[in-house]
């Protein structure tokens, strides 16, 4: 039996019909400008990072959604150039957006915006479903389906037919990618049923801010090392609460690379996500103009409303980046990015904003309560969520049932002389309740109370011995700086009676921060891990190296 013979494709001269709005030179090159000058624009202007995240996720969506209402006219050609066009916006605002989740230090995290949880995690879910729809009907997909056997898939410069090779390459990879998404999704429900609700809800937005209770616990860590050279065993024991974990943003893969790497510090901080991103971003434009070449398209060459629109809207960023070049030159001397310490010490007279008992008069408490239980459940359970720059959040671990809590946990800050740092304290047991939670908050600027002073000990190291500012070798002592105040807290405007925070800035920051104070209840013995770590060589009948054993005991917080 013969095989049936396809019919011929119907575009002009057999040749593959291409959508001039998808793949119009006007278009190309309108896209890659824009992700060349959002890349450029964070990384020189990181204040502009998340503008440029929300514009190029805002392209991502235009090029999901309009393909989607077009794909009865555009070809499978067309969809293979939407989903490389998309890598690019893709890198660009997984980019933006490892800047905003990149913290500077190992304490400090972002209290992520609901919208920005939400809209990262569609943008990935549509790009997803986009790509394992096209290459799942790659047959049949289209305006001209009878031209999809003549299109080839270009894959560093092989062509692959994108019914065979090319679709079974690309299904895999997306279908892995989408299974590896809907893990991380599942893992992380319920941070994006939060970020849902906190769109809409004041109260739910507190539940960004409170952490995870299961992860609060204390380690008892007890270490003996012994060096096989001389036998000598040293044993240290630390006792420490874990890092808290609180709600993330759902990354993609891309944004879990680059993020990465711009963790590592070095090298990899400075240059490390740029190259790994212009490579990625350079692969894409290849790929894309590949395809138009390597395939018998008609290719668009006229220069229509379609084509000139979109590079006249590439002026935006443009301006962004002229307007960040007069700022820089414009504003003088470049502020210089200072490291101080701030602990949050205490507060004294903390009241809950709301109690269970606020409804019930008096006369009906006292029966139903002893005075101690009342009192605990007047009492807050505060923490403190420090805020830098509206960017940067510190948080303290929670007091329970305590109107003094007496924190003493410090974190390092890198500020400017115009820097802003906002202090709230909120009652974890009006969060878990849903009520409004803020007891109160002070706003301070930290050079007005620790004026900048002398500059030698702000200065790095350049030359000479340790210690020498100016690099001739002779040692200056450095100023180290330490003021310690009292704020009233404000609510609604007002200030709260009786609500102090005391807390201390200083410009020792060469010392490691010290550990947070432990609760004094904690209860039995949850489980032990212990951990053994050998480095042994033996040469010559010599021998070298060391064991080190941690034995590490898990307490759960008491009630």
């Amino acid at each position: 039996m013969s095989t049936p013979i396809p019919p011929p494709c119907t575009g002009l001269d057999n040749k593959i019909p291409v959508n001039s709005d998808i793949a119009g030179p006007g278009v190309r090159i309108a896209l890659y400008l824009q992700s060349a000058l959002s890349v450029i624009l964070i990384r020189y202007s990181p204040r502009d990072a998340p503008g440029t995240y929300w514009a190029m996720t805002s392209m991502s969506f235009a090029l999901i959604v309009t393909s989607f209402a077009s794909i009865q006219s555009i070809s499978l050609l067309d969809a293979i150039i939407v989903v490389y066009l998309l890598v690019l916006p893709i890198l660009a605002s997984a980019f933006g957006l490892s800047r905003i989740t990149n913290s500077s230090s190992s304490n400090t995290r972002r209290m992520f915006s609901p919208l920005l949880i939400v809209a990262n995690w569609m943008r990935s879910a549509l790009t997803y479903i986009f790509a394992i729809y096209v290459w799942s009907n790659a047959a049949t997909f289209g305006s001209a389906p009878e031209c999809n056997p003549m299109t080839n898939v270009i894959f560093f410069g092989a062509s692959l037919s994108a019914l065979r090779a090319g679709r079974i390459l690309n299904l895999t990879f997306w279908i892995l990618l989408a299974v590896l998404f809907v893990y991380r999704t599942l893992k992380g429900f319920r941070t994006l049923c939060i970020a849902t609700l906190a769109m809409f809800s004041p109260r739910a937005r507190q539940w960004l801010i409170k952490p995870m209770k299961p992860n609060n616990r204390i380690h008892i860590e007890t270490k003996t090392k012994t060096n096989y050279r001389t036998g000598h065993k040293a044993t240290t024991e630390k006792d420490y609460r874990p890092k808290q974990v609180f709600h993330e943003i759902i990354q993609g893969m891309t944004s879990q690379i680059l993020g990465r790497i711009g963790k590592q510090g070095g090298w990899y901080q400075k240059y490390g996500q740029v190259a790994l991103g212009s490579f990625l971003g350079l692969w894409a434009i290849v790929m894309t103009e590949l395809e138009l070449v390597l395939n018998n398209a008609q290719r668009p060459s006229q220069w229509g409303f379609g084509q000139i629109l979109p590079m006249i809207l590439t002026i935006a960023p443009l301006f962004s980046l002229f307007e960040w070049m007069l700022a820089s030159r414009s504003s003088g001397p470049s502020e210089r990015v200072r490291k101080v310490r701030i602990t949050v010490k205490e507060a004294t007279g903390l009241k809950r904003p709301q109690c269970e008992v606020d409804e019930f008069p008096e006369i009906y408490t006292t029966p139903k309560f002893t005075e101690r239980h009342l009192e605990k459940i007047r009492k807050p359970s505060p923490f403190a969520a420090i805020t830098l720059d509206d960017r940067d959040v510190f948080v303290t671990y929670e007091q329970d049932h305590a109107n003094d809590p007496d924190w003493g946990e410090s974190f390092d800050l890198e500020v400017t002389d115009l820097s802003t740092v906002v202090i709230r304290v909120y009652d974890l047991k009006c969060i878990d309740r849903g009520w409004p939670a803020l007891i109160g908050y002070t706003v301070l600027l930290p050079f007005s109370i620790l004026p900048p002073g002398d500059e030698s000990p702000l200065l790095p190291t350049t030359g000479g011995e340790a210690g020498s500012a100016d690099g001739s070798g002779i040692e200056t002592p450095q100023v180290i700086m330490e003021e310690t105040a009292t704020f009233p807290l404000t609510r609604k405007g007002q200030i709260v009676p009786d609500h102090n925070l005391t807390i201390s800035l200083s410009t020792n920051t060469a010392t490691p921060l010290p550990e947070p104070k432990l609760p004094q209840k904690y209860r039995g013995l949850q489980r032990t891990v212990r951990e053994t770590k050998i480095n042994y060589l033996k040469i010559c009948g010599m021998t070298f190296g060391s064991k080190e054993r941690t034995t590490t005991e898990i307490y759960e917080l008491g009630g």
